[in-house]
This record gives structure tokens, C-alpha cells and sequence, in this order.
């Protein structure tokens, strides 16, 4: 198989959609729901609960190498289904890109968003997480990264940004900066990577990055997130959007909204020992946004934080790591 054709290919339709996944947990209003996942009934899909399935009886040896189960549960993780025709998909991509694909975040995902093949430098910078905000700012000097500090708080982030991609091509750049624009060139470039407009039968998503300097934090912290739109014969069906973001006093926090005509739903992921501090201050933040006249309805719901390799994967054990407050703290 050539490169060609594996671009070809994973165009189709051969992942439990990563976006329906998120969109469904969005839609979740009560703490323990499970969400749907967008399943091919006519495919032999090896589910997470299966036992006594070998993924190498689904295909004969002489097609698929032994595959290690730790790339197994990795391409889980992204909710890519474990069937014949994805395997076929992976071996084809570790055979035809040597060293490019070894690592199962990267299988997971060129499957499960889609990208063509020959996307997987862009998206292995992504997996090695040096396409984020918080890395592309860590080898800059104090006095840039102050200047860029200085325009967030002042709301011009966005401005600054364009300047220095448009300055970076000059030659009276440093080369500071030009490494800068063209990090931030790269960056854009992922984020209308992954998006993806709706059209008459198909829901759109927008994915987006975008730096927050927290409170007393010497770099920033990256935003992740990513909006869900229906298509047009679907407009009833409201606005979802879902946020990965980790202040330093709360750790990886999750937020997934979800909006349907006048009501709104909200469900947070935190840390369970600040579960309890969210939930105290649900009934002002309610209060606060019926005030505003855009909603009749507001539901709030909270659960555990789930652990991510990234914001498309999930993992299946949560983390124990300890938190330096147990106070909420949002000033940034």
C-alpha cells in the first residue's frame, strides 16, 4: 500500500467518531452517565470489556504483525474500534511510515480524527507536546515573554501574536521571534487541522488552543478546546463545547457545555477533593447567568477528572497527583 492510498483511506469512516464521543459526554447531565459511542454494527469490534479476544485471530499473521497490547489500549483510548479493516489501517501505516508511527498516540490519532498520512510530523509534534502554548513559549527570554504576558492581561494577546507573525519574516527580526511566528504559524496550521466545517448531512467541530497566564504562573498554561456545530438539517440540536485546562491550584480540569434552545448544561471533571468547593459555589454561578435573560434553564453536574495523554485521548485509570491548594483560585 502507498503512501497515497493510505491518505486515501483513512478518509473513510473507521473510528468510533471522537467527536460524537465528546459531544455525547457534553450532552451527559447526571454524574455517573455513560456516553454513547458511534458504533459500525456490521464491523467485528473488539470492545474495552471483551475477554478471550486475541486482536491477532482477526487477521491472518501474514498481514498483521503482532501488535503490543499497550497499542492496543492506546488506540482505545483515541475510540478507535479495534477491527479488521482499522488493523489493516495500522499495519499499512507502520509498514509505509517507519519510525513516523511507532507510537500509538500517533496511530490513534491519524485514525481517529481522520488526517491524512502525510499530516504525521504535524500531529507527532502534537502527540510530543511541543506544539502547545505553554511549549512554545518555554525557550523564550524573560523580557518577550513578559511583553507577551503584559498583552494578555491587557486582552491583546490575539494582536500581539499576528504582529510578530507578520515581523517574523523580516530581516530585522531576532531570531527569537521568527522562531516564535513561526511556532504560532504551525500551531494555527494543527488547530485548522483538526476543525472541521459542517456541511448539509455532516455536524462541524472547531478545535483551538490559546495561551492563559494564571495568577503568579511563569508560563502559560495551554486552553484546549473544541466547539461542536450541527449541520443545517440539524440546527435544533444546540451548541456543545468541551475544555481541557489545568490552573495550577485545581490541576486538569475538564468542562463540557452543552446548550438546546433556552436551557444549558454544564459538567465538570476536577480533582474529587474539590468536588465539594465546585459544588458550593453552583447555585451563584446559576443564579448569575439566569440574571442575563439568555437561559431558562441551568444544570449543573460534576464528576472525577479523567486522565488524558492528550485532549483527544481518555485513560482508563485516574491519577493520584496532589494538589498544592484545595481552594479555587480563577484569578489569571
Amino acid at each position: 500500500m502507498s503512501d497515497s492510498s493510505i491518505s486515501n483511506v483513512t478518509s473513510r469512516p473507521v473510528y468510533s467518531n471522537s467527536n460524537t464521543n465528546s459531544v455525547n459526554e457534553a450532552k451527559t447531565n447526571t454524574e455517573g452517565n455513560t456516553a454513547k459511542t458511534a458504533s459500525n454494527s456490521s464491523l467485528p469490534i473488539v470492545r474495552d470489556s471483551a475477554e478471550g479476544v486475541s486482536v491477532n485471530k482477526l487477521m491472518p499473521s501474514s498481514q498483521l504483525q503482532s501488535l503490543d497490547p499497550k497499542l492496543v489500549e492506546t488506540l482505545k483510548s483515541y475510540g478507535v474500534i479495534i477491527n479488521a479493516d482499522n488493523l489493516k489501517l495500522v499495519a499499512a501505516l507502520m509498514k509505509n511510515m517507519p519510525g513516523k508511527v511507532s507510537a500509538g498516540d500517533l496511530l490513534g490519532m491519524l485514525l481517529s480524527r481522520k488526517v491524512p498520512a502525510e499530516n504525521a510530523e504535524l500531529l507527532g509534534k502534537y502527540v510530543n507536546g511541543t506544539i502547545n502554548f505553554s511549549a512554545l513559549f518555554s525557550n523564550l527570554s524573560e523580557d518577550m515573554l513578559n511583553e507577551l504576558r503584559a498583552s494578555w492581561n491587557t486582552g491583546k494577546m490575539l494582536e500581539k501574536l499576528q504582529q510578530l507573525v507578520k515581523l517574523g519574516s523580516t530581516a530585522e527580526r531576532s531570531s527569537e521571534n521568527l522562531e516564535l511566528a513561526k511556532d504560532v504559524v504551525e500551531n494555527l496550521g494543527l488547530q485548522e487541522l483538526l476543525s472541521n466545517m459542517p456541511d448539509a448531512n455532516n455536524d462541524g467541530s472547531i478545535y483551538f488552543q490559546w495561551p492563559i497566564f494564571w495568577n503568579g504562573q511563569e508560563l502559560p498554561d495551554c486552553l484546549e478546546g473544541e466547539a461542536f456545530f450541527p449541520n443545517k438539517n440539524n440546527q435544533k440540536e444546540g451548541f456543545c463545547l468541551r475544555i481541557l485546562v489545568t490552573p495550577p491550584n485545581l490541576g486538569q480540569t475538564e468542562i463540557s457545555l452543552t446548550t438546546k434552545e433556552k436551557e444549558l448544561y454544564v459538567h465538570f471533571g476536577v480533582n474529587e477533593k474539590l468536588m465539594d468547593a465546585f459544588r458550593s459555589i453552583f447555585n451563584s454561578i446559576r443564579e448569575n447567568i439566569l440574571a442575563a435573560g439568555d437561559y431558562e434553564s441551568v444544570q449543573f453536574t460534576i464528576g472525577r477528572n479523567r486522565e488524558h495523554r492528550n485532549f483527544f485521548s481518555r485513560e482508563a485509570k485516574l491519577p493520584n497527583a496532589p494538589q498544592r491548594n484545595t481552594y479555587i483560585d480563577f484569578k489569571a
